[in-house]
Parts: structure tokens; sequence; C-alpha cells
């Protein structure tokens, strides 16, 4: 079977395209201190500031979180754009969206004259791109994103906002830009390409997905190592999977698959916190990093980057994002004693900010479905990009 630096090993997640710059085009980066949250015992979901104030006001059968100064919310069975005061954008007519806006723009899917079709939006609800593509992938921190034209077309290029090829369609497997480089696929094997169609990786590798901070992950024999965006070899492939880069440079890489050994590396492949392991590991943001010490433990630990515990999730609580946002993590949980599920934010001490128990759904953001047995509370990336199209 194919591996796939996307795929879990023992509650390693891969993560979004993120790079360690300043970029502000995902909801990692976003300085938008809103937050997702449905009212307390009920059906509508708004956002809730840093404190727990209910800001704007719960109206929507679901809200997404925050990215470039937006966020996607749904009246029905229509998404609809909102800006950081709650204002409707769009009218609510969307079919099917990107969960978040990327480096500005949002892929829509919406019906046409003949059939569904793909566009794209800008930040001020205006198509910039009329749907009328088979499909389109999420903007790149280039300007660009894949697309096909049509069905009957079988190859993936790269358009711009307005829907020109820059990057003829020729490609069998495509993936987003990232650092200014692509991972693309021509028959089996896979290289990197940067905005001008230039090959600067070479199509050589069995798999290659982009890391961010201007890092590869690609598989050997099995193994994953890691290079950078011009191929030079930083990791040799000797891990079993891993995690993209946090916004403290840090990737969490499983070293041995039997054992799923968890530790921290730096984007020069040097080892973090003293070499510290983990069962499994998320990525740190704003400091933080969800991990489970031993293969036997039954709840998630949050570690600052010395590798202290700063606090515990109960046995029955899971993340639901896997990263802190702005100051503020989602978990979600089951009480035992009431069989009722829960969503709480908590702060990076662990504090409690806000919670609720869902009336009549266990929808979480993003369309995140949260099961009783406390282990299948998903990380919202599983929503936010589309995988490589392998």
């Amino acid at each position: 079977m194919k591996k796939s630096f996307f795929v879990m090993a023992l509650a390693v997640m891969a993560m979004a395209m993120v790079s360690c710059s300043s970029d502000k085009g995902t909801p990692e980066t976003s300085k938008t201190k809103l937050w997702p949250a449905q009212v307390a015992n009920g059906e509508k979901w708004g956002y809730i500031d840093a404190k727990g104030n209910m800001t704007i006001a719960p109206q929507y059968d679901e809200a997404n979180l925050f990215s470039c100064g937006r966020a996607v919310a749904w009246i029905g069975d229509k998404a609809t754009i909102l800006d950081e005061k709650g204002n409707f954008l769009t009218t609510p007519s969307f079919d099917y969206c990107n969960t978040y806006f990327i480096h500005d723009y949002l892929t829509i899917l919406m019906e046409t004259s003949t059939g569904y079709a793909y566009g794209l939006m800008d930040k001020k609800g205006n198509f910039t791109l009329q749907p009328s593509f088979y499909r389109i992938g999420s903007m790149g921190d280039n300007g660009l994103a894949y697309a096909m034209m049509s069905a009957k077309d079988e190859k993936y290029g790269y358009i711009d906002a307005t829907g020109k090829f820059v990057i003829n369609a020729m490609y069998d497997g495509v993936g987003v830009f990232t650092d200014g480089v692509a991972v693309v696929r021509m028959g089996d094997k896979w290289g990197a390409i940067d905005k001008s169609g230039k090959l600067c990786v070479n199509m050589m590798y069995d798999d290659l997905n982009s890391m961010g901070c201007d890092r590869l992950a690609f598989e050997q024999d099995g193994k994953l190592g890691m290079m950078d965006t011009k191929g030079n070899i930083i990791m040799q492939a000797a891990y079993a999977d891993g995690s993209e880069f946090g916004d403290n440079g840090w990737t969490a890489a499983v070293m041995d698959g039997k054992n799923a050994m968890v530790m921290f590396y730096d984007k020069n492949g040097k080892v973090q916190m003293g070499g510290k392991s983990f069962a499994a590991a998320y990525p740190f943001y704003c400091g933080r990093a969800f991990v489970l010490l031993t293969e036997e433990t039954e709840y998630y630990s949050v570690i600052n980057e010395k590798g202290d515990v700063v606090f515990n999730l109960g046995k029955n609580e899971e993340p639901v994002y896997g990263i802190y946002f702005n100051g503020l993590t989602l978990v979600g949980g089951y009480s035992e004693k009431s069989g009722s599920v829960y969503y709480k934010y908590v702060d990076v001490d662990g504090k409690m900010v806000y919670q609720w128990e869902p009336k009549g759904n266990y929808n979480a953001p993003a369309k995140v479905a949260a099961k009783k047995d406390g282990k299948k509370f998903h990380d919202y990336k599983k929503m936010m990009f589309e995988n490589p199209i392998k």
C-alpha cells in the first residue's frame, strides 16, 4: 500500500501547508480573535471572543474558523461569507466551498446551466473566476491554484485568480503551492516545480509532500525523509511518519514505526527538547503541543517547548483542532455520568473559557462529528486542505 505523509501514524497528525514565515494566509496565522461556538444548550452557531463572550450572535447552522479576516458560515444548506463584525459579504448561495479562505481566496462550487463547476472568490465577496472549471484546488502562497478545466482533460495545471493557466495542464497528480513550490506527479513518480513550472526537484520519488518551512517530505523504500525545496537532503529516509511544521519551526517525526517513538526536530534535522520522546504528538502552536506521553496513556497532555506538562485533558476528552489559534483550542469530551457530548475552549494554561453541549447534533466546527467513545474527535485540518491529488 502506498504510504502518504498525510496518513496518521498512531495519532501523529499531518497539518496544513504552513510556512515558518509571518504569512497570514491560513487559519493558524490569522490574527482574528474570534472562535466559532454554539450557544449553551442551543442549536445555532455564533462567535466568541477571547473572554468567552458571544460577540457575533448565534444565527448560523454551522460556522468555521476565521482566516484572512473572513469566515465561512452556513444558513441551511447554503454557505456565505462573514467579515469580523459578522456582516454578510454574500447572500447564502454556495452549494459547497472550501472551509476557509486561503491566501485571500475561497474556492466555490456552484450549480450552473451545464452542471456543477468550481470558481474563485476574493475577500470582498466578488468572483474573480466565475464557476466554470471541473476542479480547482486551494490558492497557493504564490497566487496559483491547481485546476482541471474539464473531466475529459485528465491533466492538472495551475491557474491564477482569473482562471488563466500559468503552468500548463500536464500533471497526473498535484499539490498546493507552499513556500513557492508545488509537488507534482507524472506517471508514478513525484517531483516539485517552482512558480514558472520549472522542476526544482526531479521526478524520482514514490511520494512527496510539502511540510512548510521550505521543506519537503519524500518517501524512499517505504521510509520518509526530509529535503529542502531544491532537492537537497536534510534527513535521510528513516522515519515512519511525521507532521508538518508548527509555528515554532518544529516537526514531530515518528522515528520508529513499530513503537511510535515521536521526537521533535527543527528544519535542519536537529533534535529539540533534549530528545524527549512521546507516543504521539501534534506540532506546536502558541507555545503548546498536544501529546500522548506513553502508548498506555488514556488522555492527552499539553506540553510547553521545554517538554514540561502544562495540563492534562480528561480521559474522555480529545483535541478537536489539535492546535491552538491565538491562544485558544477546542476540546471535545464525553460525560459518562450524563451520557452527553460537550465542547469547550481552553487557553494555553488549560483554563476553560467557554463550554457548551450541542443540542440535536454533535457537529463541531468544519462539520466534524464528535463520537461518544472519546477517541474519535478529529483535527480540523481534515476539512481544511484537500490532500494532494494522488
